[in-house]
């Protein structure tokens, strides 16, 4: 919807760097910050729901701290922008 340089190329009128470029990127940060917080309540009350139920974790299973989710969301924090500056895709950093 951008764009490139000019006015034309854009569908919505909008160039890079000017106002119209910088509130949609704020906006679609501010959308991701949300998926965020419903992914991160989703996980944390699957696992109250096991542990509730007497859930018997194996070794591996992810046990939902505020340490663990910190580390969570670090990783792909650091991992996503290791693929952009590389040029690699994200599924070849993440998925071995």
């Amino acid at each position: 919807m951008k764009g490139g340089q000019t006015e034309k190329d854009s569908l919505i009128g909008s160039i890079k760097c000017d106002s119209v470029d910088w509130v949609l990127f704020t906006l679609l940060q501010l959308i991701c910050g949300v998926y965020l917080y419903l992914g991160l309540r989703v996980i944390k009350r699957e696992y109250e729901e096991k542990a509730e139920a007497g859930y018997e974790f194996l070794e591996g299973d992810l046990k939902v701290t505020n340490y663990n989710i910190g580390k969570m969301i670090a990783v792909g924090i650091f991992g996503g922008m290791y693929a952009t500056f590389s040029g690699i895709g994200a599924g070849m950093f993440f998925i071995p």
